[in-house]
C-alpha cells in the first residue's frame, strides 16, 4: 500500500565530519516520503519512508551523494502495532485478576534485538587499516623531520631521500583523505578531508617541483628553495593517528552500548490464577 511505512538501518562509509552527515540527510530528505537520521559517530543512518521506494533506491541516493551504504537490518513497518498487539494478547490471556510484574517490558526484547543486531554487525571504522597506515607513516615521517630540521645532518642526495621517504606517506598513507576529497569534489562539495588533502598535496607537490628542477637547498643549510616534505608527512601522520584513536574509542563505546542492550528483558513473567483451584502459576512469555 502507498501509505505503508518502511524502515531500514544503513551502514554509511566515507563520512568524516558533520557536513557529511548533514549532506546525506538533506539528499535523502528530498525524496518523497523519506525521513532520515544520520549518525556521524556510529556511521549509521535510520531511514523511514512510505510509498513505492525500495531499499535499493535509498542506497543509490546515498551513493550518488558520494558515500557508501549497505543495509544492516530492515524492521517491520508495523513495529508499534506489533508491540501493542503483544501487550493486548498478554492481557487477554492473563485475565482481569492476573498480574504481570514486568508487563511494560513485553515489547522491549523485540525492540532491543532490532537495535542490537546492527550494532553488533557493523564495525564503525576499519581500525586495522587506520593503525597500519598511521604506524607506517610515523616510521617514515621521523627521518624526514630529522633531515629537514637538523642542519648538522649531512646526508648525500638529501632532497631525493626526503622525496623517497615522503612519497609513501602522502600517496599511500594519506589515500583516505585524497579519496574522500575527490569523491566530494565530484559532487561539488567540500569537507575537512578536502582541506587536509589540499594542504598535504600543496606541500608535497611544491617540494617535488623543487627537487626535480634542482633548486633544492638541502634543508635549512641554505640554497635557493626550501623543501616542505616534513609538513606533508607530519600533517598526514598526525591526522591518521587521530582517526585511529577516534575509531578505537568509538568501537569501545559501541561495545558498551551492545552490552547494555544485552541486559534488556528477553521475556515477561505473567502470574495466572486458576479459577477453580485458586492456585497461582507463573508463565514466561517472550
Amino acid at each position: 500500500p502507498a501509505d505503508e511505512v518502511h524502515e531500514v538501518d544503513l551502514a554509511i562509509t566515507g563520512m568524516t565530519c558533520a557536513s557529511c552527515s548533514a549532506r546525506i540527510e538533506k539528499k535523502l530528505g528530498r525524496l518523497e516520503g523519506v525521513d532520515a537520521v544520520v549518525n556521524l559517530a556510529t556511521e549509521k543512518a535510520r531511514v523511514t519512508w512510505s510509498g513505492p521506494l525500495t531499499v535499493e533506491d535509498i542506497i543509490a541516493t546515498v551513493q550518488r551523494t558520494g558515500y557508501g551504504a549497505e543495509p544492516l537490518t530492515s524492521t517491520a513497518p508495523q513495529r508499534p502495532r506489533v508491540d501493542e498487539s503483544v501487550t493486548t494478547q498478554t492481557a487477554d490471556r492473563a485475565g482481569p485478576d492476573d498480574t504481570a510484574p514486568s508487563s511494560t517490558a513485553a515489547g522491549a526484547p523485540d525492540a532491543a534485538e532490532r537495535v542490537a543486531a546492527p550494532v553488533a554487525a557493523h564495525q564503525v571504522t576499519r581500525q586495522d587499516d587506520l593503525r597500519r597506515r598511521a604506524l607506517v607513516a610515523a616510521v617514515l615521517t621521523v627521518p624526514v623531520v630529522a633531515l629537514a630540521m637538523v642542519p648538522s645532518l649531512d646526508v648525500p642526495a638529501e632532497p631525493w631521500v626526503q622525496l623517497a621517504l615522503a612519497t609513501p606517506v602522502v600517496v599511500w598513507a594519506g589515500w583516505p583523505f585524497h579519496r574522500s576529497a575527490a569523491l566530494n569534489a565530484r559532487h561539488g562539495a567540500s569537507t575537512m578531508d578536502t582541506l587536509v588533502s589540499l594542504g598535504v598535496l600543496a606541500a608535497y607537490l611544491s617540494s617535488l617541483v623543487v627537487v626535480l628542477t634542482g633548486r633544492a637547498g638541502g634543508g635549512m643549510a641554505g640554497g635557493t628553495s626550501h623543501l616542505w616534505f616534513e609538513t606533508a608527512t607530519v600533517v598526514t601522520t598526525f591526522l591518521l593517528t587521530g582517526r585511529w584513536m577516534e575509531a578505537r574509542a568509538t568501537d569501545r563505546t559501541r561495545d558498551s552500548l551492545r552490552g547494555l542492550l544485552d541486559l534488556a528483558a528477553k521475556d515477561v513473567a505473567v502470574l495466572r490464577t486458576d479459577a477453580t483451584s485458586g492456585a497461582t502459576v507463573e508463565q514466561r512469555v517472550p
